[in-house]
C-alpha cells in the first residue's frame, strides 16, 4: 500500500484531484469556507473513486498547511467508504456497517477503518465497535472543525463518514501516543457526579470538580482552563490512561470537558511528559514493528498542535515523524482510537 499527497487550493484543486485520479481512495481535508466547494467536485472528477472528506487542516512532511486543501490518494488497496447519516441515532446505519465490515474481508493485520465525524464521538466509537471488534478490525478517526464531512461528493452535517481500507499487499498497524503521565503524588478521584449530554464533571469525590482539580494543583481559578495543555484529566481503564481535556470552568464549580466522563469514572491529573522522547520512542517502535514502512496516517489533537506551536516545537515535531517516510495527517478536534474517545492525543496507522 502506499500514498500520495497533494497540496492545492479551489484555483488548482481540480487539476490536482485529476492527478491521483488512479487511487483505491481518496481522502480531502480542506478549510470550512471552501470546504463545500471542493467536496462538491470529487463525484463529478473522480466518479468511480471511493472518497471521503473532512473539515480541518492537515499537514504533511515537514510543513503544516492551516489555509490549504489537501489531498491524499492511497493506493495497492481495497476500500469501503460509507456514512453514518445521523450521529444521534448512529443505531439506524449498523446494519449497513456490519455488512460493509463482512464485505471487505478484511482482518486485524491487513485492515483499518478511518471515520470523520461531527460529534457525540464516545456514542459513534461504541457503535463502530461492536461492528468492528468481532473481525479485530481498529478504529481511527477524527472529530471535524466544523460540522461538515463528506462522502462520495455529497457533504452531511451532524454526520459521521467512514472507509474500510484493507492493505492488498502488507500489513496495517494501529498506534496511540500519550505525551502525559501519572503523578505519584496525585491522588485517584471519583467522578461522583457528572451531566453526560454536557459532558461536564460536576464533583470528584463530591466535592466540585474545579476545586478539586484548582487545589490538586495549587493553581488559580482563572488559570484552569489553559492548565489543561500542562495537566489534562486522566481516564484509567484497566492499565491504560485515556486523556479528556477540560475546556471550561463553569459558574456552579463544574468542568465541561472535550470527552464525556462516566459516573463513578476513577478519573486522575496527568502530568506534561517528557514529549520529545516519548515521540521519538514512538517513531523508533513503528520503524521497528515494520521495517518495510510505506506510510503513516495521524491525526494530532488540536490541543497537542497548538500546545507544539506555543513550545516553538511544531518544526521539530514534523521533522521527527518524516523520518518515517510519507508522513501525512490531520488536527482533529477529537480523536478516536480503537474502543475510546480521547482528547490531547496523537492516533495512527501506519503500512507497509
Amino acid at each position: 500500500m502506499k500514498q500520495t499527497v497533494k497540496i492545492c487550493n479551489t484555483a488548482n484543486f481540480e487539476d490536482s484531484l485529476r492527478s491521483i485520479a488512479s487511487a483505491n481512495l481518496v481522502v480531502l481535508m480542506a478549510p470550512s469556507a471552501v470546504f463545500e466547494q471542493c467536496a462538491g467536485k470529487m463525484n463529478d472528477i473522480i466518479p468511480n473513486i471511493p472518497n471521503i472528506g473532512v473539515c480541518g487542516q492537515g499537514y504533511y512532511q515537514l510543513s503544516d498547511h492551516p489555509e490549504d486543501v489537501m489531498l491524499i490518494g492511497f493506493y495497492e488497496c481495497e476500500t469501503i467508504v460509507d456514512v453514518i447519516s445521523d450521529v444521534e441515532r448512529p443505531i439506524l446505519s449498523v446494519e449497513k456497517l456490519m455488512n460493509n465490515v463482512v464485505q471487505i474481508k478484511g482482518s486485524s493485520n491487513n485492515t483499518v477503518c478511518l471515520d470523520f465525524a461531527t460529534g457525540n464521538d464516545s456514542v459513534i466509537v461504541t457503535t463502530f465497535n461492536a461492528c468492528l471488534n468481532e473481525k479485530g478490525i481498529d478504529l481511527i478517526g477524527a472529530t471535524a472543525w466544523d460540522n461538515k464531512v463528506s462522502c462520495n461528493g455529497v457533504v452531511y452535517n451532524n454526520a459521521c463518514v467512514y472507509a474500510l481500507i484493507k492493505n492488498l499487499n502488507g500489513t496495517i498497524r494501529t498506534y496511540k501516543e500519550n505525551i502525559y503521565c501519572m503523578d505519584e503524588t496525585m491522588p485517584t478521584f471519583i467522578a461522583t457526579k457528572i451531566d453526560e449530554a454536557a459532558q461536564k464533571i460536576i464533583s470528584l469525590d463530591n466535592r466540585s470538580a474545579a476545586s478539586v482539580y484548582q487545589n490538586a494543583l495549587q493553581i488559580k481559578e482563572s488559570d484552569i482552563e489553559t492548565q489543561t495543555f500542562q495537566n489534562p484529566i486522566g481516564r484509567l481503564v484497566g492499565e491504560d490512561i485515556y486523556i479528556i481535556s477540560i475546556k471550561s470552568r463553569c459558574a456552579d464549580g463544574s468542568l465541561e470537558c472535550y470527552k464525556r466522563a462516566n459516573h463513578m469514572d476513577a478519573l486522575t491529573i496527568l502530568k506534561l511528559g517528557d514529549y520529545e522522547s516519548i515521540i521519538e520512542d514512538t517513531v523508533a517502535a513503528i520503524r521497528k514493528d515494520m521495517p518495510s514502512l510505506k506510510g503513516v496516517f495521524s491525526i494530532n489533537c488540536i490541543l497537542r498542535y497548538l500546545m507544539f506551536k506555543d513550545l516553538n516545537y511544531m518544526d521539530n515535531y514534523l521533522k521527527t515523524m518524516n523520518q518515517l517516510g510519507t508522513h501525512v495527517g490531520l488536527v482533529g478536534c477529537g480523536e478516536h482510537y480503537k474502543t475510546q474517545h480521547v482528547n490531547q492525543t496523537m492516533t495512527c496507522f501506519a503500512f507497509d
